[in-house]
């Protein structure tokens, strides 16, 4: 019985091991976004500074077309 048991637990240890190997390579890394803007929220306004450290000023309902237009 005592070596049915060890059997037993030296197969499931090989098992979980094996699986543990498998799924640690099917994984991916990630990747690593480049920043283009930095935005600082003012009460009234947004500043956004661009990666060159130009600045530009713009309302919130705003920031989507002033960085639109910068990227143009």
């Amino acid at each position: 019985m005592e070596r049915k048991t060890t059997l037993l637990l030296t197969t499931g240890f090989a098992v979980g091991l094996l699986s543990g190997l498998f799924i640690s390579f099917k994984r991916t890394e990630a990747q690593h976004i480049k920043t283009e803007y930095y935005l600082e929220m003012k009460p009234n306004n947004v500043l956004i500074e661009d990666v060159h450290g130009n600045f530009i000023t713009c309302p919130y309902d705003k920031i989507s077309e002033t960085l639109i237009k910068d990227n143009l």
